[in-house]
């Protein structure tokens, strides 16, 4: 894959800019620690590996009311909100490699998950946020990453056929929206995947170019330059 005809680039964020998807793993383990509940014995091997939504629907099914899936997800972002803010980290070379967008002329927005307030706070904090024409966490679109409409409507947003975009990601599922929507995907190495030899086989036949890091894109994709 080269940046030919590619004139603005989508980025995730949890996962693909930020280094922050231990910090979301982490917070199953942390959510039963701070109601003194054990670890139920099926998920002991994989309470630090599984998606939030996917403990918060195992929590509330366990527990019931006054729990509920908003109740669980509202508490874990609170609690991440404030870890945005202070420690958690960007992924290694993504201030380069955004410079080097914007020196090619390259439109750039963030569509993330993460409630919107909450990312803007993030990537301000690591110096990110000026590169952005928008960010949406989705409720501005009235679409979710798995439909492909979503990247359909985030093309339009940055003024460009999703043909001439590219989605930056580490999850298969947005990635194969995305690519149905007609955008060309670049994905980043997400080590929650690394156990999940299923997972990690998707992300690769989605793939136009696979990296592990910022710096082998802009190796690649921009040779010689910093």
């Amino acid at each position: 894959m080269n940046m030919e005809n590619i004139r603005a680039v989508a980025f995730d964020m949890d996962g693909t800019l930020l280094d922050s998807m231990g910090y979301w793993r982490g917070e199953n383990r942390r959510f039963l620690q701070r109601r003194s509940l054990p670890i139920p014995e099926d998920l002991k091997d994989t309470i630090d590996t599984m998606s939030s939504h996917a403990f918060a629907r195992r929590f509330v099914a366990d527990y019931g009311a006054p729990n509920t899936f908003e109740s669980v997800m509202d508490e874990y972002h609170e609690v991440l909100r404030g870890l945005y803010r202070t420690v958690i980290p960007a992924k290694q070379g993504a201030e380069r490699f955004l410079r080097l967008l914007k020196k090619h002329g390259v439109k750039m927005c963030v569509a993330t998950a993460t409630l919107r307030d909450t990312a803007v706070a993030a990537l301000d904090r690591q110096g990110f946020l000026p590169y952005f024409e928008f960010v949406t966490d989705g409720t501005d679109m009235g679409l979710a990453k798995g439909d492909p409409r979503y990247f359909e409507k985030l093309a339009e947003r940055l003024g460009e056929k999703p043909e001439n975009c590219a989605m930056f990601e580490d999850s298969a599922y947005a990635m194969k929206s995305a690519r149905a929507a007609g955008m060309k995907i670049l994905g980043i190495r997400e080590n929650v995947y690394a156990d999940k030899p299923d997972e990690m086989a998707r992300i690769l036949e989605n793939c136009d170019l696979f990296v592990d890091t910022f710096d082998e894109a802009a190796d690649k994709l921009f040779p010689g330059e910093e």
